[in-house]
């Protein structure tokens, strides 16, 4: 791995990586080696353990022996670590959707950053099942998402000005809002895209929230169920989650709003 400050970037932007301090992942982006995979191409299997991969850029199909579709992983998205499917976990077998570039963590290397990182052994090695199941348990599997939209989603109109959007997120108090083109759900932007992709990238504020927004977010309808939800957040590894109602946005929960729920 020759990029050792791009690798660094990249695990600051990725969970649980992002909870680690600065020498810690530069420590651990020394040990990435990049690969590229031509679509269609066999990546690896998850028995034996082959170490953590990281896609940089492209799509991966999670499948089983079968060639079943089990899941999808993109840009910014971690597998090769165990993986529930559907609250059951499995072996699959990571194969090229497009061509791809993946930094891999090998497994000796893993292992090691898991026993002296705590945060990483946690969302690593927990049962996500159990984690999912309880909070379903909690939650009631009959709950949607509509029982859990307390407020209606702060959102400016695509073109607004990124300084503009920073004074309509403190005056409402909150963390994130969505960006809405022609009444449709375009973007959210969060208060960690303020600080990463203005202030700490020198960014203009007189730039349109567009330039700074994540485009195009995943978003579940009202009447999807709270596990659904939860899945999405782990899958996704975000922390906000658009609710429409007929394409709609309607609100925004967090993956706290769904946790504290009696």
């Amino acid at each position: 791995m020759h990029d050792v400050e791009l690798a660094a970037e990249f695990l600051h932007s990725v969970l649980p990586f992002s909870q680690l301090a600065s020498d810690a992942l530069d420590s651990l982006a020394r040990k990435l080696e990049a690969a590229y995979y031509p679509q269609g191409q066999v990546i690896f299997k998850s028995a034996p353990p082959p170490g953590l991969a990281l896609i940089r850029k492209g799509a991966v199909r999670l499948i089983d022996d079968d060639h079943k579709f089990l899941d999808k992983r993109s840009e910014g998205e971690l597998f090769g670590h165990r993986i529930y499917f559907h609250g059951e976990q499995k072996d699959y077998v990571a194969e090229a959707e497009e061509d791809c570039l993946i930094w891999h963590l090998g497994q000796e290397d893993f292992e090691r950053a898991c026993n002296e990182h705590p945060v990483l052994a946690e969302h690593f090695r927990s049962h996500v099942k159990a984690r999912v199941s309880v909070a379903a348990e909690v939650l009631q599997p009959a709950t949607r998402l509509a029982d859990l939209v307390k407020r209606d989603a702060v959102r400016v109109e695509s073109g607004t000005l990124i300084r503009e959007a920073a004074r309509v997120m403190s005056r409402e108090n909150v963390s994130s809002l969505l960006v809405l083109r022609d009444g449709r759900l375009a973007g959210i932007v969060t208060d960690r895209d303020m600080t990463k992709r203005v202030l700490a990238a020198g960014l203009d504020p007189g730039e349109a929230i567009d330039q700074v927004m994540t485009a195009d977010p995943e978003s579940l309808p009202v009447d999807a169920e709270v596990d659904s939800a939860l899945l999405v957040m782990m899958r996704r590894n975000c922390r906000h989650l658009p609710v429409t109602d007929n394409d709609q946005p309607v609100g925004l929960l967090t993956a706290g709003d769904i946790l504290r729920q009696p």
